[in-house]
């Protein structure tokens, strides 16, 4: 699974990845002024010798350390700008599935992401049993398996794995998430609903990334036409035209996209959103 750099593993560099970018530039500025005059000025305050020889250090080491510091926040900037253009260019499913495993993770990540969980990548395949992301929000934690699965469908094998990786690690809820471009067999998905373990198949993740895409550039409306209502609307739907939930089998609801691409547009959504985030296209 992914590895990450040095780079990646600095806590200056999480901290650039989740605020914005002017925040950066104002933490490595504030950071200068109190190497460079700040400390020397308080250790030389005293007048002893190891005082004036740390705050020399001190002066000397600030540009160095800064340089280093402006380099991280620009790695941190790029690896921003690469998830977000992953992101908003998927159009299709096939678009899904052209992703190598790799791509195909940091599009997950992203899309958490912008639901507003804070994604650790941890790289499965190692002591983590298996466990690719690890989504958070606040003392709520979600174990996150990515399987980049074009042609076969995921079995009840990896669901099981990733319920036992949950319930051994002691996470909260014992959740979690399996994620394919493709589907999943009936076996998993009878497991997966015995066990609140959640199934995002290949129309689900779709789903999913167009409601948190960024919106494209367009010519403003002419006043007349009035603008979408952002506020998520649900309706009652046709009981001879819902569907049920592909994840959890209720009747769907119809749903309004708030935002994205797609905003204003209507599709079928499970009830039991957020414990269940199946989706159906109308």
């Amino acid at each position: 699974m992914a590895r990450r750099s040095s780079a990646e593993d600095n806590v200056f560099f999480e901290l650039c990845c989740v605020t914005p970018t002017w925040v950066g530039p104002l933490l490595i500025g504030g950071f200068y002024v109190l190497v460079r005059y700040g400390i020397p000025r308080w250790l030389s305050a005293d007048g002893s010798m190891m005082g004036q020889m740390i705050a020399g250090l001190s002066r000397s080491f600030a540009p160095f350390v800064t340089v280093i510091l402006v380099i991280i926040w620009l790695t941190a900037e790029v690896w921003k700008w690469e998830r977000r253009r992953l992101a908003d260019r998927q159009t299709s499913l096939d678009s899904l599935r052209a992703l190598d495993w790799h791509d195909f993770e940091l599009l997950v990540g992203e899309a958490y992401r912008r639901q507003g969980y804070e994604v650790s990548e941890t790289g499965g395949g190692g002591a983590d049993g298996g466990v690719d992301l690890m989504l958070t929000s606040g003392t709520r934690k979600v174990a996150v398996q990515c399987k980049q699965w074009r042609q076969r469908q995921v079995g009840v094998k990896v669901v099981r794995e990733l319920y036992g990786v949950t319930q051994s690690q002691g996470y909260e809820g014992s959740r979690g998430v399996v994620v394919s471009c493709g589907d999943f067999t009936d076996d998993a998905r009878r497991f997966a609903a015995q066990n609140s373990v959640e199934l995002v198949d290949g129309p689900a993740l779709l789903a999913l990334v167009k409601s948190v895409q960024s919106p494209a550039p367009s010519v403003a409306a002419p006043s007349s036409v009035s603008e979408p209502d952002p506020v998520p609307a649900a309706s009652e739907p046709d009981p001879d035209a819902a569907p049920s939930c592909p994840l959890c089998g209720r009747q769907m609801v119809l749903r309004t996209a708030r935002r994205g691409a797609r905003a204003g547009s209507q599709f079928w959504g499970c009830p039991g959103y957020p414990a269940c985030r199946g989706t159906q296209e109308l």
